[in-house]
């Protein structure tokens, strides 16, 4: 991430969990959605954005 530390935990701060993601958190998701653990999922988001959307409601 772009940035200096000042940025970074200004950006953490947008989040309800006042972290960034780790890059192998949002591979994470993105495994989970291509495998076949999700076959039964349709029609729906899956947010991996540390809550930052809940807080934004």
């Amino acid at each position: 991430m772009a940035g200096d530390d000042g940025q970074r935990e200004w950006a953490a701060g947008l989040h309800a969990m006042k972290r960034i993601a780790h890059p192998e958190e949002i591979a994470q998701a993105a495994l989970f959605l291509a495998s076949n653990m999700s076959s039964f999922v349709t029609g729906s988001a899956l947010w991996a954005d540390g809550g930052n959307a809940a807080v934004k409601l």
